[in-house]
């Protein structure tokens, strides 16, 4: 835990990554060498509250990338120390073409099945109890289930999951939700139809889709360099002092 010298020290170099003052003739800034993980960064970040089935602290932490490929190779890490077999879900996959002469390809589920936009769940979703989860569709907003509503699973079922949500004036509430069809539109030669849970796994987000929440404990995976030091700033912003 940071001395109280040490988090003045720290909050004046996150406000000076928000004032773009670290940035160096080549536009790089130097991560002070105190706060960088030599070991492995799931490890670190979720290790210990897995390893003493303390999951209740798991939704306190998270993995923050610049990049949603990083993201989804991060989310996989954690899940396996959490469950190394995890329940496996595949969703049914159906496409319209948007032309008029259509593409007999885009009809085979195998395709479809490959095919894995930020905007729709994955084809095949594996999940376990206990994984940390996020919704990427509103689904009723009177009862705190928006897009970017975090949850934990409680159990699952082939049809329904139980969760408990986590974030927001609904925190605590146990919620069931269901498959659902979800669209993606404009992106390809086809609109997709996607019949999965509406959600993914969150131990670790992109930085884009962190704003606007805070956590005790994070990572910051930089094998990919961020867009720029606001990207930078809003990472370390994320952090409770």
């Amino acid at each position: 835990m940071r001395t109280d010298a040490n988090q003045i020290q720290f909050a004046d170099y996150v406000l000076s990554l928000g004032g773009g003052t670290k940035n160096d003739e080549n536009d790089l800034i130097q991560i002070p060498d105190e706060i960088i993980c030599n070991t492995n960064l799931e490890e670190s970040v979720f290790g210990q509250a897995i390893n003493t089935r303390n999951y209740d602290s798991l939704f306190n932490r998270a993995i923050l990338a610049p990049l949603n490929v990083n993201v989804d190779k991060i989310n996989a890490k954690v899940l396996h120390m959490l469950n190394r077999n995890p329940v496996e879900y595949a969703s049914i996959d159906t496409a319209e073409s948007n032309k008029t002469n259509s593409d007999d390809n885009i009809q085979m589920a195998e395709y479809l099945a490959t095919i894995n936009p930020p905007e729709l769940p994955p084809h095949i979703l594996k999940l376990t109890k206990h994984a940390i989860v996020m919704l990427i569709r509103n689904l009723s907003i009177s009862r705190g289930l928006c897009n970017g509503t975090r949850l934990m699973i409680i159990s699952m079922q082939k049809h329904v999951l139980e969760c408990k949500i986590l974030t927001g004036d609904k925190a605590g509430k146990t919620v069931f939700i269901p498959r659902s069809t979800i669209t993606c539109e404009n992106k390809y030669q086809f609109t997709l139809h996607r019949h999965q849970f509406p959600i993914k796994l969150a131990f670790a987000m992109t930085i884009n889709k962190s704003q606007g929440q805070t956590f005790d404990f994070i990572g910051i995976d930089l094998m990919n360099r961020c867009f720029n030091h606001g990207q930078l700033y809003v990472a370390f912003h994320e952090l409770n002092p």
